[in-house]
């Protein structure tokens, strides 16, 4: 008991928004700074770029987390990067959430006088009951009204593993603990194998049959 009460504390405040950074295309140079004397010449200076991203749901605000910066060739970057946001229970409550993003391209020199120059900026309104159909999402990037290139990110909600243990002993827990553990997981890409997996273990000789027709509801 005193596990599961300790799980029910943990479930309010865990669980957790990996955003993927996957890649850019069709990134243009960054904000001219003055002395720019390459981009100036050149036209198309290769870029540095690396991504920041930052998530808002309700009145609350993550910090900013960024990729590390890669070099560019022909304005196309590949990153594979995850980040990983930590929720709190005001999450589980919202049906949409905000996800900003900014590309910005790394300096040296310059970075270290005036920091990095923006290629561009923008932004995503998601339903997180819709990201475990559509995971994939790609994120228009301007810079002053004008189009500087095109960001795709993957997105997954991690519940609590708490949730699946709550709803695995739900007959020992209170059933509001159990309804957030079963809204909670619902969100997550595989939840029904999810929800089968932590199904208690009289049921677990349930015929392959009925498996398949959960499956095809």
């Amino acid at each position: 008991d005193s596990k599961l009460n300790s799980s029910r504390h943990l479930i309010a405040m865990d669980g957790k928004l990996c955003v993927e950074v996957q890649q850019a295309s069709g990134l243009c140079n960054s904000e001219y700074r003055f002395f720019d004397i390459t981009s100036k010449l050149l036209g198309c200076r290769r870029i540095r770029p690396y991504i920041t991203c930052k998530i808002r749901w309700g009145s609350q605000e993550t910090e900013t987390k960024r990729s590390p910066h890669i070099e560019a060739e022909n304005g196309d970057a590949y990153w594979g990067r995850k980040l990983l946001f930590p929720l709190d229970q005001d999450f589980w409550k919202m049906q949409n959430f905000k996800v900003t993003v900014e590309a910005f391209d790394k300096r040296e020199l310059q970075g270290a006088l005036r920091g990095d120059s923006l290629i561009g900026r923008g932004e995503l309104h998601l339903d997180s009951a819709q990201l475990g159909a559509a995971p994939q999402r790609k994120v228009p990037l301007t810079l002053r009204g004008q189009p500087a290139g095109e960001l795709s990110l993957q997105f997954q909600i991690q519940a609590p593993q708490e949730a699946l243990h709550i709803m695995a002993h739900s007959s020992h827990g209170s059933l509001a603990a159990a309804a957030k553990a079963f809204a909670q997981t619902l969100r997550q890409q595989g939840a029904l194998d999810q929800l089968l997996a932590s199904r208690p273990q009289v049921m677990w000789d349930m015929p392959q049959e009925r498996l398949a027709a959960i499956h095809n509801l």
